[in-house]
């Protein structure tokens, strides 16, 4: 089960910033709360909410910073948590 949840962090950290937000559609829920710290900076909220709000920053992220690699060196998973 970790790996699996560790291969969806995974697909899903890269679809966000690597250019293909439609990953966003198939892992993230209606009720989805995501934060980062640098989220009030950029959006002026401390989380996206929501599916579509995730999708928005996807799409946004994606048209601002074209052709952009991750590279994840090392991905936790503890229950449901998953952290890369």
């Amino acid at each position: 089960m970790k790996d699996k949840l560790k291969e969806l962090a995974s697909q899903f950290f890269k679809g966000v910033h690597e250019g293909n937000p439609s990953i966003v559609e198939e892992l993230v829920a209606e009720d989805s709360i995501a934060t980062y710290p640098v989220f009030m900076r950029l959006f002026n909220l401390p989380a996206l909410r929501g599916r579509k709000a995730y999708m928005d920053h996807a799409i946004n992220f994606s048209s601002t910073w074209k052709n952009s690699k991750v590279t994840i060196h090392e991905i936790v998973a503890e229950g449901q948590k998953v952290s890369l």
